[in-house]
């Protein structure tokens, strides 16, 4: 704390950041007369460097806190990345380490296979697959359905009539709940 004078003064203040209150830089400051330091400053030395650390003013005094601002972390329950942007240690949810795949939970300090997320993919692409598939088949279908219902279809339009039907049929029978097991069937169409 400087007390106010009626001469101007040269001091040595240390400055830290409005928000994070981190030590940004020293300099030499003119104090002019009646008036006290610049704002975010103070006239105490901050400790030295320390690695993994950075030095912090609490209003009263310098001290540490850990700065790893810029790793990739990674979160626990999903194993999504992203940049630490905030001074302090990692948040609990997250970890540095990195997931070795897909479909992964951090557990008893190691990353683990999340069969739940795992399913829960698995089945939404598998509807989304046979949704797909049986709106492609259900357009094939509709004009072999009026040549035939017309009696003009010929030879060739009958049978793959049949093998769209046929083909509608097996995937309206898959169990988008067994994902993991389905064996999509092939169509194969006459030319």
């Amino acid at each position: 704390m400087i007390g106010f004078s009626t001469k101007q003064r040269e001091v040595k203040v240390f400055h830290f950041d409005t928000l994070t209150k981190e030590y940004v830089g020293t300099e030499v400051v003119v104090v002019p007369p009646h008036t006290g330091l610049p704002a975010d400053c103070c006239m105490k030395a901050p400790p030295v460097d320390k690695a993994g650390f950075i030095q912090i003013w609490d209003g009263k005094a310098w001290g540490y806190i850990e700065d790893l601002r810029g790793i990739f972390i990674y979160h626990k329950e999903t194993g999504g990345e992203k940049i630490l942007r905030e001074l302090g240690p990692v948040p609990s949810d997250y970890v540095i380490q990195k997931p070795t795949e897909n479909f992964v939970k951090w557990e008893n300090g190691k990353w683990v296979e999340n069969t739940v997320v795992k399913k829960k993919e698995q089945t939404e692409r598998a509807i989304q697959r046979k949704n797909a598939e049986l709106a492609h088949a259900h357009e094939l279908l509709k004009p072999l359905e009026f040549a035939d219902k017309l009696k003009m279809a010929t030879e060739l339009e009958k049978k793959n009539l049949k093998a769209l039907m046929a083909h509608v049929v097996l995937l309206s029978r898959i169990n988008t709940d067994d994902a993991d097991k389905i064996e999509w069937p092939e169509l194969t169409l006459a030319l």
